[in-house]
C-alpha cells in the first residue's frame, strides 16, 4: 500500500493550515467592508432624514469607486440632489441612469418626481401615466399622480377672472381734471388654454375713446409661457386705430434660488399717421416667500422717427396675511396720438384679498412726460376668480 512521507505530510497540512487562516482573513475583511458600508449607508440615512443632504453627498463621495458607480449609489445620488433642489444635477444623474437602464420604473418615478419638484407638472403627469400602463397598482406612482393633479387644481383652482376698476388723474400747473379711465376685462380658462376680452374706455379732457381688445394665452405657469391678442378703437382720436402683438416667455433652470422667467413681449399700434413697434424684453425672478421682482428693457421703432429705449423696474412683496404691496420706477418711452416722448413714473400700490375668490387694489401714479405735463393718477380695482 501507498504511504505519504513524513515530510509530505506535514507539508501537506500546512498549506492546509495556511489555506483555511487566509480564507479566515479573507472572510473578515469581506465582512469587515460589509460591516463598515453598512455602517455609511445607515449615517447617510440618518442625514437624509435629518435633511442634512450636503453632509450625506459629502459622505457618499468618499465611498470607493466602485461603490459610487454602482446602481443603487447613482439612484440614491439623483433623489439626494432632488431633494436638496439641485435639480439640474439630479436631471443629470438620472438621464445618465436611465441610458443605462432604460424603462426602469424606479427610475421614471424619480425622474416625474424631479418634474414634479421644479413644477413641469405635465411631464411629470406624462411619466406617471406611463409607469402606471405597466403596474396599474404601483401605490408610490399613484400617490405620486395624486399629487400632480391637486398642484394642477391649484395652478388654475378657478375657470373666470373678472378684472375691474377706474382711474383718476390730476395735473401740476393746471387746472384740468377731466382725464379719466375705466376698464373691464373677462378671462375663461377650461383647460390649458385662456382667452380674454376687455374694454377700455379713455377720456382725456374733452376727448373719448373706447378701446376693445380679445386674445388667448397659457393658462398657467410652465417652463414655456405665451400669449397673443388684438385689438382696435372705433372712431379713434388718440388711441391706435388698431393693435396686435404678444409674448414668450421662457422659465430658466436656476439651482437654489428664485424661479426666473425671461419673457419678450412685441406689439404694433397703428394710429392714423404712424406705425410704432413696441420691442420690450424682461426677467422676472418669483421668490419662495411670494416677492416678485422685474426688469424690462423698453423699445419703440417707428419710421421717419428717432428709435427710443427706456427701462422699468418694479415687484411686490407680501407685507402681512392678506396684504401686498407693489412699486415700480420706470424712464421709458410712451406713444399717445403716435406722439412718443420720455416719461419718467414712479408707481405703487396696495392689494387686500378679502376672500380666496376677491381682491381689492389701490394705485397711485406719477408721470413726468418730457416738457407736457406732470400727471398724477389713482386707480381703484378688484379681481374676482370663480
Amino acid at each position: 500500500m501507498f504511504q505519504c512521507h513524513p515530510n509530505k505530510r506535514v507539508l501537506t497540512q500546512a498549506l492546509t493550515t495556511l489555506f483555511i487562516i487566509l480564507l479566515s482573513i479573507f472572510s473578515y475583511v469581506q465582512e469587515s467592508y460589509a460591516s463598515e458600508d453598512s455602517i455609511i449607508m445607515d449615517s447617510i440615512q440618518t442625514l437624509i432624514e435629518a435633511q442634512k443632504f450636503d453632509d450625506a453627498l459629502h459622505l457618499m463621495s468618499l465611498q470607493d469607486t466602485e461603490v459610487q458607480n454602482s446602481y443603487d449609489h447613482l439612484f440614491l445620488k439623483g433623489r439626494i440632489l432632488s431633494w436638496k433642489g439641485a435639480h439640474r444635477q439630479a436631471k443629470t444623474v438620472l438621464e445618465g441612469l436611465l441610458s443605462d437602464y432604460p424603462g426602469n420604473d424606479d427610475v421614471l418615478l424619480a425622474t416625474g418626481s424631479l418634474n414634479y419638484y421644479q413644477g413641469n407638472l405635465n411631464a411629470a403627469e406624462k411619466t406617471f401615466l406611463s409607469i402606471l400602463s405597466r403596474t396599474p397598482n404601483r401605490s408610490d406612482a399613484l400617490q405620486a399622480l395624486e399629487n400632480v393633479r391637486k398642484a394642477k387644481r391649484a395652478n388654475r383652482p378657478y375657470t373666470w377672472r373678472i378684472d375691474g376698476g377706474a382711474g383718476q388723474s390730476t395735473f401740476e400747473d393746471t387746472d384740468q381734471t377731466n382725464w379719466n379711465n375705466q376698464y373691464l376685462r373677462a378671462e375663461y380658462a377650461p383647460n390649458d388654454i385662456a382667452y380674454h376680452a376687455s374694454a377700455n374706455r379713455y377720456k382725456r379732457f374733452s376727448v373719448e375713446n373706447v378701446q376693445f381688445e380679445g386674445g388667448i394665452s397659457s393658462a398657467k405657469r410652465g417652463d414655456w409661457d405665451w400669449g397673443l391678442q388684438a385689438g382696435f378703437t372705433p372712431d379713434a382720436l388718440f388711441r391706435p386705430k388698431t393693435h396686435y402683438g404678444g409674448r414668450i416667455g421662457k422659465k430658466l433652470d436656476i439651482e437654489n434660488g428664485p424661479t426666473l422667467v425671461a419673457t419678450l413681449h412685441y406689439r404694433r399700434d397703428n394710429y392714423t399717421e404712424t406705425k410704432i413697434h413696441n420691442i420690450s424684453p424682461e426677467v422676472t425672478a418669483y421668490f419662495n416667500n411670494g416677492a416678485r421682482l422685474t426688469g424690462r428693457i423698453i423699445g419703440t421703432v417707428q419710421n421717419q422717427e428717432k428709435d427710443q429705449a427706456g427701462w422699468l423696474v418694479n415687484g411686490s412683496y407680501p407685507v402681512a396675511d392678506k396684504w401686498k404691496l407693489n412699486a415700480g420706477i420706470a424712464r421709458a418711452p410712451e406713444a399717445v396720438n403716435g406722439l412718443v416722448v420720455t416719461t419718467k413714473s414712479l408707481f405703487g400700490g396696495i392689494s387686500y384679498e378679502v376672500s380666496p375668490k376677491l381682491d381689492l387694489h389701490l394705485n397711485v401714479a406719477r408721470d413726468n412726460r418730457e416738457d407736457i405735463y406732470v400727471r398724477n393718477a389713482i386707480n381703484v380695482g378688484f379681481t374676482h376668480k370663480y
